[in-house]
């Protein structure tokens, strides 16, 4: 599972204070959190970057993983983005934080891009977090870390409600020979 929190040490780093500045002056209906907000950096970057020809309103297109034979030999850094990106999955997500992106003037000063006349990303001289490109950079060069999952402890017999994979609760039995092997197995 990747881990959905690759943005917190450039949050920590570079955003933290102007971000809570931010998040108090402006109403929550059209704000942009700041996950959305990195993820379109990101995006932005890698349009500006390593896919020039492509227009950063049509860069949703990339994340939905349709096989493309030109960018072929992009196709393990198409991946990397998809996985920093993963919540970014269709062209009308991609479209919808774009559009808050560009257009939100709070973020105006934070904002590391605008658009020209042909939607290709330019760079902004911004004064906040000057070092983000570089992160942005570190980001496109290694995948995204995987999530640390917590050790699993064997359940004690007995009767026990779970939520299956479309959030529905069920509920489950174990019995004593089933502890006792579980037990087993994990020692």
């Amino acid at each position: 599972m990747k881990d959905a929190q690759w943005y917190s040490q450039l949050y920590k780093d570079q955003f933290k204070e102007i971000w809570k500045k931010l998040e108090r002056d402006q109403p929550q209906a059209v704000w942009l959190n700041f996950a959305d907000f990195v993820r379109i950096e990101l995006a932005l970057y890698a349009v500006e970057t390593k896919f020039p020809g492509i227009s950063a309103r049509d860069f949703g297109y990339l994340l939905q993983g349709i096989p493309v034979k030109s960018l072929e030999p992009k196709k393990k850094l198409i991946n990397r983005l998809r996985g920093y990106l993963r919540n970014i999955r269709s062209q009308g997500v991609w479209q919808d934080l774009l559009e808050r992106y560009v257009n939100d003037p709070a973020l105006y000063r934070v904002r590391g891009y605008d658009l020209d006349q042909q939607d290709r990303p330019i760079h902004r001289g911004v004064s906040c977090a000057p070092d983000r490109f570089h992160a942005y950079a570190n980001y496109l060069k290694h995948p995204a870390p995987l999530k640390e999952r917590a050790e699993y402890k064997a359940a004690p017999a007995g009767d026990y409600f779970i939520l299956d994979s479309n959030n529905k609760p069920r509920s489950v039995r174990i019995n004593e020979k089933i502890s006792r092997m579980w037990i087993a197995l994990n020692t």
